[in-house]
């Protein structure tokens, strides 16, 4: 399977390279709300209302993203009292999107090569980009209360 910190490592490296434009809508990432584990890894990022979450689960080998409230900085899920919700899920139920969910990409060479690793991470940007413009836009009522 390989050494979880060098995968994580290099998940992370794939997801700056197709997250940077969030720093253009005021979103910063935030190492302090990140997980490393011998399972899996995320990467964070903060606006001021919205927080976005893209993870990798290694023994799966699925990327998952998600959004979450942000109250003073940090993330406020579901069970802290906040909101948070799996980025297709969320879109379907408040944003009226009908579109088909980002799939686990199944590569040729390996289910877990950089290829289809950075494939699933553009599903899941795109989707964001073409449907998430609420979200991007970090505004207090950008998720349910």
């Amino acid at each position: 399977m390989g050494d979880p910190d060098r995968i994580c490592e290099e998940f992370r490296e794939l997801v700056e390279k197709h997250v940077a434009f969030l720093q253009d809508y005021g979103f910063r990432r935030s190492p302090s709300h990140e997980v490393a584990s011998s399972t899996g890894c995320s990467i964070v990022y903060l606006g001021d209302h919205v927080g976005i979450v893209i993870a990798f689960d290694i023994r799966d080998k699925h990327v998952d993203m998600q959004v979450a409230r942000v109250n003073n900085g940090v993330l406020r899920r579901n069970w802290e009292g906040g909101y948070s919700s799996g980025l297709f899920r969320h879109l379907v139920k408040h944003a009226g999107y009908r579109g088909r969910q980002p799939a686990p990409v199944e590569h040729k060479r390996s289910p877990t090569s950089q290829a289809s690793i950075e494939q699933m991470i553009e599903a899941w940007v795109d989707l964001l980009i073409s449907a998430g413009e609420t979200i991007l836009k970090d505004e207090l009522d950008s998720l349910p209360s």
